[in-house]
């Protein structure tokens, strides 16, 4: 009798006995490896640790088989149930294409980690001996992740604001997303079936990143690659304008949009003319250039990364009024007014007509019309004219430039210095303004007229006629004109002299008195009687005469008359020389040659005296008289006297006109002498 024993790993035995030489061993466990030994009855083996023949019972067929796919790898890890354990599985994964990827394991799973995205798999297990295999399980469908979207583009509608995202499909995705975040943390997102989403309410002025996930039932892909975008840029507000009449420049500024990187400042005419513009990063620019007279549309635009911004809204603005053309100005010498005209300008409303002297001040005329009239301009100025523009809210640009010059100011401050003496009259005055000569005017009361013309401020006059009244005016003249004359100055010269006096001495006073013909009414004459050594003796009168009695005896004078009116005094007559009384002499003493009666009279010279006059009176008062022609040191010889008498002897000296007074008395007896 035979045991034929089949003896696995794990020491379990299923066995079966025969008579024969075989035998069949039933209820073998799946996928174990056993190893065959065959006994006898007569054989006693206490141990059978089993044998070198071995053989493998037949696979298990795997069960439970479950798929476990990490969608972001599309690692499958693929596990069951009821596997031998000395066999070992395949799993295949079939794709729709029939291809297959396979996967070996003693275990009970086996990781696909090489599987393609987007795909789906028909995964079945099938275990295997050395020589069997087992049925393979039922398949089980596997859908891999779907795979990462790709050529994502996005494209904003400047226009809509809409921003359409668009790829290429992803195997194995039945829907997408779109996430968009943006710069400023904005976030959304869209989901489609399709190949492309439109996102219609992104927030202005922003970058957004664009990443695409496709999906399907149970997986969601990895993020596409990402694209950045940016929004269209919020709308800049609060336009503002102002404007430089100066140099018609705008200046626009605004408040900044977000999202635009720079903006540009246009000035459209409403007319023909040349647009300008300006350009900033900034929140303002100046548009400069602009055409005078001209009325502009002024707007702001923008322009972001792939956007513009357009403009919102537009100010106007009317440039500074053109200059005035043709300039004319008329002038006259005449008068300080002058007349200005020219040919109207652009963009003018009225008109402002300027005259401008060197030190800044202006005169000024407005109208609407293209002529006015500036009054009153300043005498002997240069002036440059000139017209400009008004508009509501600008003062133009200037016309060209007309110089003119008044006429010259009147010489004022007339100012006249007589010389009355010599007649020589020295006229000044005072100007102002610009002048190239004066011409001063003296005309008499006769109708004489003297001319002066000078560059000075005065002028000099001779040989002015005594006894005159002159009117003096003054003018002042330029290259073309003349001022007007100046007030009229009058000056009266010095009277004349006399042309005779009668000067007489008045013997027994000494009184000089001078007496003259045709005296000028107001005319003081003084008269003066000087002596050799220079002392002066004056009288005035304003008649016909007047008395010295200031002079000294025995003097010789010259007597002249000067005339004076206020306190011009005129030039002095021709003199006339007078000699007054004698000076009364001084007896000394008398000498009587007792022997003769002889006299000698002794007496001290006196001024003035040509000669003089001795007289002797006796005790019966007789009188005699002796011409004492020549003396001789104070000494006066008389013919022989009458003898025993008592004399008193008295001296006169005496000129051509006039005798002195009698001398102290010396009284002497002939035959002695004896001074009483």
């Amino acid at each position: 009798m035979y045991t034929a024993m089949a003896i696995a790993n794990d020491n379990s035995r299923v066995s079966c006995e025969t008579s024969s030489t075989q035998c069949t061993i039933q209820n073998l466990k799946c996928g174990v490896l056993y190893s065959i030994v065959v006994t006898t009855a007569s054989i006693d083996c206490g141990t059978i640790n089993g044998s070198d023949y071995q053989v493998y019972s037949a696979p298990c067929k795997p069960d439970n088989v479950s798929l476990n796919l990490q969608c972001s790898t599309d690692v499958a890890l693929v596990t069951w149930e009821n596997a031998g354990p000395d066999q070992h599985q395949v799993v295949t994964a079939i794709d729709s294409r029939g291809q297959a990827t396979i996967c070996n394991s003693s275990s009970s799973n086996c990781t696909f980690d090489q599987l393609e995205c987007g795909k789906k798999y028909a995964i079945s297990v099938t275990g295997y001996t050395n020589s069997c295999s087992s049925e393979p399980t039922v398949a089980k469908e596997l859908s891999t992740a779907p795979c990462i979207p790709t050529h994502v583009k996005a494209l904003v509608d400047c226009e809509s604001g809409i921003t359409s995202v668009t790829w290429d499909e992803a195997l194995g995705a039945t829907s997408y997303i779109v996430y968009a975040r943006g710069s400023l943390g904005y976030n959304t997102s869209c989901t489609n079936n399709n190949f492309h989403c439109n996102f219609f309410n992104l927030e202005c002025g922003q970058d957004y990143n664009f990443t695409v996930v496709a999906r399907h039932d149970s997986c969601v892909s990895s993020a596409s690659e990402t694209i950045t975008v940016s929004s269209g840029p919020c709308p800049h507000s609060g336009l503002q304008t102002s404007l430089d009449c100066d140099t018609n420049t705008v200046m626009v500024s605004w408040t900044p949009g977000r999202g635009i990187l720079y903006y540009n400042a246009s000035a459209d005419p409403f007319n023909i003319a040349q647009e300008q513009s300006c350009s900033t990063n900034g929140s303002s620019c100046n548009i400069t250039s602009l055409d005078c007279g001209e009325s502009y549309r002024v707007s702001v635009s923008g322009q972001g990364h792939g956007c513009p911004s357009p403009s919102q809204s537009w100010n106007r603005i009317n440039t500074a009024p053109c200059p005035p053309t043709q300039l004319r100005v008329n002038s006259s010498c005449t008068s300080n007014n002058i007349s200005v005209s020219w040919q109207a300008s652009k963009g003018s409303l009225s008109y402002m007509a300027v005259a401008e002297n060197a030190d800044g001040h202006k005169w000024s005329c407005n109208t609407s019309s293209t002529t006015c009239q500036i009054p009153e301009l300043l005498c002997g100025q240069e002036y440059k004219v000139y017209v400009i523009g008004i508009d509501l809210t600008c003062i133009g640009a200037m016309s060209e430039i007309e110089m003119i010059r008044t006429a010259p100011c009147v010489p004022d401050n007339i100012q006249k210095h007589l010389d009355c003496p010599s007649g020589v009259l020295n006229v000044t005055w005072e100007s102002s303004g610009y002048f190239t000569k004066f011409r001063a005017t003296i005309v008499s009361g006769k109708g004489h007229t003297s001319v002066c013309k000078t560059e000075k401020h005065y002028c000099v006059v001779r040989n002015m006629e005594c006894g005159m009244t002159y009117n003096v005016s003054v003018t002042a003249q330029d290259e073309f004109c003349n001022s007007s004359i100046s007030p009229l100055e009058q000056v009266e010269t010095a009277p004349c002299p006399l042309s005779s006096f009668h000067p007489l001495v008045d013997c027994s006073t000494g009184v000089v008195s001078v007496t003259w013909n045709n005296s000028v009414p107001g005319v003081v004459y003084t008269v003066s009687a000087v002596d050799t050594e220079g002392y002066i003796h004056n009288c005035s009168g304003t008649n016909s005469g007047c008395d010295i009695n200031t002079l000294e005896c025995g003097t010789e004078y010259n007597i002249t008359i000067t005339p004076s009116r206020d306190t011009c005094v005129g030039r002095e007559s021709n003199a006339k020389m007078i000699k007054t009384v004698p000076c009364v002499p001084q007896l000394s003493d008398v000498e009587i040659d007792c022997l003769t009666n002889s006299a000698w009279v002794m007496f001290e010279n006196t001024a003035g005296a040509e000669g003089y006059v001795i007289t002797t009176t006796n005790s019966q008062g007789a009188v005699q008289t002796f011409e004492c022609n020549s003396t001789s040191d104070g000494m006066c010889a008389l013919p022989t006297l009458n003898c025993s008498q008592n004399l008193t002897f008295t001296m006169k000296a005496q000129n051509e006109q006039c005798i002195s007074s009698a001398s102290n008395a010396v009284t002497t007896e002939t035959g002695r002498g004896m001074i009483a």
